[in-house]
């Protein structure tokens, strides 16, 4: 097994060809293909003229119903991002894999507080960023002069022309993309990047490794939460098929694993404070799919079970990173 917090790599992806890692083992055979049905639109229309938000239990989600996206958009929200971008990039070494030279014009989907977008920005003054997200957390935000934010569903049709940009990005976005429009997602990505232009994704597929009792049951209820609101965040690791349909055939990839706990050392301990504060977060959508939980329960097993029962089965989750070029 790869070291955690360590990368496994591969300098090609073939067609359906899926990575494992440890205890994390996935084929197109043992894709969960849920027998939901799902509300969301088969075409893609126009940006959302405006955000809309509902407040539930004193947090503030977003509540279009053309995104399920399912974690808070507030104060609170933010602050946990900018440490996750933290924890990432401490263990990614930098904002990007993608071997990008000179981009002139690059896309961030789902940017949130615009963390990445800043830093990227800094790095490559002459390109031109631009951020797009449902929720309006940039706005009147000062960003710097090469950065440019649009309010935006991006599973609806990006309104930019053909071959509008060198590289699109894309960062845990995919906890928020139903399942059916994956292929969809990537067709357009490919319609507005340049030729030689990049796309990047690093996704998590929604799931502990190496987990006992405690990391089971959140698990199983992060898996039935996401399959209510149409959400199968396993998808990401058929991405290589899928990006080969769209017409990447040749699929760069990584796989980033985090340890959560004491055993991780400082790395593990951020990322269990971070897991513990996305399971709160997501308590309320939970609560929707889980009626017989109660929120003693579900505390005792986030806060108090879990944080022992990591250290004792060496718990990790993957982060998986995928880049391809357009021809």
């Amino acid at each position: 097994m790869s070291t955690i917090s360590g990368t496994t790599a591969s300098p090609t992806v073939s067609r359906g060809q899926i990575s494992t890692l440890g205890g994390g083992y996935y084929s197109a055979e043992q894709s969960i293909i849920s027998n939901y049905s799902n509300i969301y639109p088969t075409a893609f229309s126009d940006y959302a003229a405006e955000e809309i938000n509902i407040w539930i239990d004193e947090r503030r989600y977003q509540n279009s119903p053309n995104a399920p996206y399912p974690m808070p958009n507030d104060e609170e929200e933010c602050n946990r991002l900018e440490q996750l971008h933290v924890l990432i990039r401490g263990v990614l070494k930098q904002n990007y894999i993608a071997p990008l030279d000179e981009p002139k014009q690059a896309l961030d989907i789902g940017c949130g507080t615009g963390t990445w977008m800043r830093e990227m920005a800094l790095e490559f003054p002459d390109c031109e960023f631009t951020g797009i997200d449902i929720s309006n957390i940039l706005q009147g935000e000062k960003l710097p002069s090469n950065c440019t934010f649009k309010l935006g569903n991006a599973l609806e049709r990006l309104r930019f022309k053909d071959g509008s940009f060198d590289y699109v990005h894309q960062l845990q976005f995919g906890l928020g993309v139903p399942k059916r429009h994956w292929p969809r997602l990537c067709r357009e990505y490919k319609r507005i990047l340049r030729p030689d232009g990049w796309m990047e994704f690093a996704e998590t597929d929604g799931r502990y490794f190496r987990t006992g009792p405690a990391g089971n049951a959140i698990n199983n209820w992060l898996k039935n939460m996401y399959a209510a609101r149409g959400i199968e965040p396993r998808r990401c690791c058929l991405l290589p098929e899928i990006l080969a349909d769209a017409g990447f055939p040749v699929v760069l990839r990584r796989i980033y694993s985090f340890p959560l706990g004491q055993w991780g050392k400082r790395l593990g301990q951020a990322a269990l404070v971070d897991a513990q504060l996305t399971l709160q977060s997501l308590w309320p959508r939970i609560r929707e799919v889980e009626p017989e939980l109660t929120k003693e329960e579900f505390d005792r097993t986030v806060q108090l079970d879990w944080p022992v029962e990591v250290d004792e089965h060496k718990t990790y989750f993957n982060l998986r990173v995928y880049w391809c070029q357009k021809d």
